[in-house]
């Protein structure tokens, strides 16, 4: 007998498909407030002027990038009620310190506009701090959730991949956003975010295997592909050195299916778990009724949010030499 369906899904792969969207909300996120938490810690390396043309480049997105992971840890308490306890008891620490850093490094955006000489670089100093630490916490966070809640390598070494990591996509984000002597020292600063985020990678696979065997020949394959991306990124970082104003945008790109294939590791290593070794997306997930209505609501509402972003960078994409956010 054919199980039932709802809205054209098999109603026993709701969880699954629950599983893929969380991982599909925390990437959109990664990639989108990655970008300004690497300009925020990249921030701290530039002189005033730089420092401001940096800082206007995201301000028409920061705030609203940091909606997906919100809409990532919604749908872990509502679609995941058994597990949400769980995640949020082991993370809780984290969470704490990243919530307050998120708090002075928002302040800070809006304050470092309205400060006076005297008092500018000290916000300027929050700003940098605040990215840090909110970077540095969410590494914590993804660790001990793809190590099962366990304190492993993968725990200690993921906050400075994803610092490196950020680095990296904000550097590629400035490549884009700036002209002259600053992109090339965003070139510089990519240059330095690749190597470290590749050697940390291949530290963490080495010192801390993540992966069941059911998964190795899928996550060396993206792991392959990874490499000769990365590999590729340092290839063309080297030719804007010497043609700057040419292909822009392919770092950003290059670096975003990084991403997506990080993603896509990470979520193998997990997989069919949403507490790895502990709890299977089945046994955390809500009743199918709960999911039902919860899928249509997420069917309706997340397209206008990519909508509307796709829209917001439309608007302000390009190169730009001077952006005022406090007009």
């Amino acid at each position: 007998m054919d199980s039932p369906t709802f809205l054209m899904i098999d109603t026993a792969l709701l969880p699954d498909v629950f599983g893929f969207l969380i991982a599909l909300t925390l990437l959109i996120y990664i990639v989108l407030d990655g970008y300004d938490l690497g300009v925020g810690i990249l921030s701290i390396a530039a002189e005033e002027k730089k420092r401001d043309r940096m800082i206007d480049t995201i301000a028409p997105f920061w705030d609203a990038n940091e909606t997906w992971i919100l809409l990532a840890l919604g749908i872990i308490i509502v679609a995941f009620p058994a597990a949400q306890g769980i995640v949020f008891g082991a993370l809780y620490l984290p969470t704490a310190i990243m919530l307050i850093a998120l708090l002075f490094r928002g302040a800070a955006f809006e304050f470092r506009v309205k400060a006076s000489p005297k008092h500018k670089p000290l916000w300027d100093k929050a700003l940098f701090a605040g990215s840090l630490i909110v970077a540095l916490s969410q590494g914590w966070m993804l660790g001990l959730f793809v190590s099962g809640f366990e304190y492993t390598a993968a725990v200690w070494l993921m906050p400075l991949l994803a610092v490196a990591a950020y680095v990296l996509v904000g550097a590629c984000w400035l490549i884009m956003k700036t002209t002259g002597s600053l992109r090339q020292q965003a070139v510089s600063w990519a240059k330095t975010g690749i190597r470290i985020s590749v050697l940390l990678a291949a530290v963490i696979a080495i010192a801390s295997p993540l992966f069941p065997a059911a998964s190795i020949s899928a996550v060396t394959i993206l792991s392959g592909i990874s490499a000769v991306l990365a590999f590729a990124v340092v290839i063309t970082l080297a030719r804007l050195g010497k043609m700057p104003d040419k292909g822009i945008w392919v770092p950003f790109a290059l670096t975003v299916l990084i991403f997506i294939l990080g993603v896509a590791i990470l979520s193998l290593s997990c997989y069919p778990d949403i507490i790895r070794g502990h709890m299977s997306l089945v046994e955390g997930a809500a009743s199918t009724a709960s999911l039902s209505a919860l899928l249509l609501g997420v069917v309706i509402s997340l397209p206008l949010v990519i909508v509307y972003t796709v829209i917001a960078y439309r608007i302000f994409h390009g190169a730009n030499n001077e952006i005022h956010y406090d007009d």
